[in-house]
């Protein structure tokens, strides 16, 4: 029987590679604010700036961190791409099945948005997210299973 937890532990995955990419993407602004007021406060009496080790660790720092933060954005790419590819599959069992996932795991929206937003009550929304969970687990394992053959 499928699993709705291993359905909710797939599709929150992507909310969890967007949270890392809002903290790498804090932190890299953290770093060039950091190397701007470092290149300002080492300007010698002349007016130029001088380099420290300082300064250019944290050059290699955020060079390195940006070439992360590109590799995170193809992987939350690809993730989204595999997520919206079963959101299809699970469409054609009932369109919304696929619009329910789509705000919760894509939007983050909360069951209560969704439900007024659909215009159902908060049970009658519970009822078809948990079986849009159930369509979506079905989906994903055939898509793995197609993928493999």
């Amino acid at each position: 029987m499928p699993n709705n937890e291993e359905a909710k532990k797939i599709l929150k995955s992507y909310k969890q590679l967007i949270i890392r990419k809002q903290q790498m993407q804090k932190t890299i602004n953290n770093l060039e604010s950091a190397i701007q007021t470092a290149k300002g406060s080492n300007l010698d009496q002349n007016g130029f700036g001088g380099c420290n080790s300082s300064v250019a660790a944290k050059i290699a720092r955020l060079v390195d961190l940006k070439m992360q933060f590109e590799k995170l954005e193809m992987q939350i790419y690809q993730q989204l791409l595999e997520i919206e590819k079963v959101l299809y599959l699970v469409a054609s069992a009932g369109v919304i099945f696929a619009n329910i996932l789509y705000y919760k795991f894509i939007e983050f929206k909360t069951i209560e948005d969704i439900a007024e937003l659909l215009g159902y009550c908060r049970s009658q929304t519970i009822r078809i997210y948990n079986k849009a969970l159930v369509n979506f687990y079905i989906k994903y394992e055939e898509e793995s299973h197609n993928a493999t053959s």
